[in-house]
C-alpha cells in the first residue's frame, strides 16, 4: 500500500473495472443533470462532484490501483497528475469540485441554513462543467490505453 493505494499491474481486467467506474461517473454526472433540470442545485453539484470523483478513480485503476481510501477530488487529481501532465490543468475544477463535497449533504458542513438555502444555479453550473472537463480527461486516459 502507497499512500492510501494499493497497487497490481495493470492488465484487461483493469480496462474492464476502469470502465466500469466511468460508467458509473457517467451516471453521476447525468443524474446531476437532471436535479439541475429539477432546480435541486445542491443535490446536482453533488452529484458532479462524484462524477469526478468516480472518474479520476477510473484512471487510478486502469493504472493497477485497487484500494482507493479517498474522496477528495484535489488530492485523487494530484495522484493522477503525477503519471498523466494533462490532469495537471485541472486543479481548479478539482478545488471547485471539493467545496460540494460535505455542504451539499450535511447542515452542519455550513455556516448557516440548508444546502438548498446555500447553492444555487451558478454554483451547479460550475460543477457540472468542472466534472464534464474532468470525465473527459479520464475518458481519454482510460481509451488510450
Amino acid at each position: 500500500m502507497r499512500d492510501g493505494f494499493c497497487m497490481t499491474p495493470p492488465t484487461d481486467n483493469n480496462l474492464t473495472e476502469a470502465r466500469r467506474w466511468l460508467r458509473q461517473a457517467e451516471e453521476h454526472l447525468a443524474v446531476a443533470r437532471w436535479n439541475g433540470e429539477g432546480k435541486y442545485w445542491a443535490a446536482g453539484c453533488f452529484q458532479a462532484q462524484q462524477a469526478a470523483e468516480l472518474a479520476l478513480k477510473a484512471v487510478l485503476i486502469r493504472a493497477g490501483e485497487r484500494v482507493i481510501l479517498m474522496h477528495g477530488v484535489v488530492a485523487l487529481l494530484k495522484h493522477v497528475a503525477a503519471a498523466h501532465s494533462t490532469f495537471g490543468t485541472l486543479g481548479g475544477a478539482a478545488r471547485r469540485l471539493d467545496r460540494y463535497y460535505i455542504g451539499t449533504r450535511y447542515p452542519n458542513g455550513l455556516a448557516s441554513g440548508t444546502a438548498a438555502e446555500n447553492f444555487d444555479e451558478e454554483d451547479f453550473q460550475t460543477a457540472v462543467a468542472a466534472a464534464t472537463e474532468v470525465l473527459s480527461a479520464a475518458r481519454q486516459v482510460v481509451e488510450q490505453a
